[in-house]
């Protein structure tokens, strides 16, 4: 399907406009447009554990609230908040750290793309959580040969995920897997490859596996959505704080 381009898409947020249905494809998205203030009351219950509570993917009962409309209201919702803190006058601006990493913000909103869809704890032998897909993802792309015929941006991808998880664990040895994952995130927005890890995510069988259908990783309207949403971000500087970089160059 076609999609919004980007720039349409910023104006569409910045003028705090949304859809009301939220189908698969971006473009279905600015159907019946409404103020990106609503919140869902269900939802924001799943959003408000703090790093330190926060269940493993694995966790049925969170799987269970967790409906794919939904995170795409939330996954809009935060990149949202973080597109019109830039359209701010720079005096103006609130904290970026928050739009990152608190309640409601790009953090919590990807943890529940990867909880969505995800297969049974059954299937598994101990808990995962979202830092053990991603180390998946990578034992898979370092050990497999790159493929001559895949296009640049790819990757790239390929290189940069690898290298960002490889320095992760080796810069982050205080801190859990949630820390992980938060770093994983604000590195991939800061560095403007947010969007194609996810796409890369998406190709690679060590992490498609692992989910049903429909997921964010095994249906491509929704990998859509998820790029060309994230992709919004590359128009901005986003500079992180040293206490979410954890000595990660």
């Amino acid at each position: 399907a076609g999609g919004v381009g980007k720039t349409s898409l910023v104006t569409r947020f910045v003028k705090n406009e949304f859809s009301d249905r939220y189908n698969p494809t971006v473009e279905d998205l600015f159907e019946t447009p409404h103020p990106l203030e609503k919140r869902y009351g269900n939802l924001a219950e799943v959003c408000r554990l703090s790093p330190q509570r926060r269940s493993p993917v694995l966790s049925r009962k969170n799987r269970e609230k967790i409906r794919i409309p939904e995170v795409q209201e939330r996954v809009a919702d935060a990149v949202n908040n973080i597109v019109k803190h830039f359209f701010k006058p720079e005096k103006e601006r609130g904290n970026l750290t928050y739009l990152l990493c608190g309640d409601g913000g790009l953090c919590q909103a990807l943890e529940q793309v990867f909880q969505c869809g995800f297969r049974s704890s059954r299937l598994f032998r101990n808990n995962f959580f979202i830092w053990d897909i991603l180390e998946k993802g990578h034992q898979y792309l370092s050990s497999v040969e790159e493929d001559s015929t895949q296009e640049d941006h790819m990757k790239r991808a390929r290189r940069t995920y690898c290298t960002v998880i490889t320095r992760i664990n080796n810069a982050s040895h205080t801190i859990g897997k949630d820390g992980k994952f938060q770093s994983f995130v604000c590195l991939g927005a800061r560095d403007h490859l947010l969007h194609h890890w996810f796409e890369l995510l998406s190709t690679c069988p060590a992490t498609t596996n692992m989910y049903d259908t429909p997921s964010f990783f095994r249906d491509s309207g929704l990998v859509q959505f998820l790029v060309e949403l994230l992709q919004t971000l590359v128009e901005f500087n986003i500079s992180l704080e040293a206490s979410l970089l954890k000595g990660i160059s």
